[in-house]
């Protein structure tokens, strides 16, 4: 990556894919919430409450590159707890969770705009967008079910 427009662009996908992550979140009865999706022993609750841990890794991740945080956290850990804490949730709150983890996400990634050409923060933003696709691809399926 090596412009601006291409950095700026970035973070608008993040939004977007946030903002349909939402809309179709709304639509879902949160009984569907338990079903199980193409991840063995997952469910739709598990995909949503994964990118809440995601937002919180690139978040990390972005500190470490920006010099903010000396010491890698224990990533496993820290993806768990973040899961963990959003499992519990009922529908709004979760999806009140996912809007104020993707702002703080969207605010990280401006705030560390320099560090967007990171080799190791283009990685984590390829993960995180994959894995925001797959949840709304998953969340798709579910509602033409």
């Amino acid at each position: 990556m090596s412009s601006d427009q291409t950095k700026t662009e970035l973070i608008e996908q993040i939004k977007s894919l946030r903002t349909d992550l939402l809309a179709l979140l709304e639509k879902l009865a949160e009984t569907r919430l338990t079903r199980p999706t193409t991840r063995q022993g997952w469910t739709l609750r598990h995909e949503i409450c994964w990118l809440v841990a995601a937002d919180e890794e690139l978040r990390q991740r972005l500190e470490i590159v920006a010099g903010n945080i000396t010491e890698e956290p224990l990533w496993r850990r820290l993806r768990g707890v973040a899961m963990h804490k959003a499992q519990e949730l009922r529908m709004a709150a979760l999806c009140e969770q996912l809007d104020i983890s993707g702002r703080s996400l969207s605010a990280s990634l401006k705030a560390h705009f320099e560090h967007l050409d990171d080799p190791t923060i283009q990685s984590a933003i390829q993960s995180h967008n994959a894995d925001g696709t797959r949840a709304i691809n998953t969340l798709r399926t579910e509602l033409t079910n």
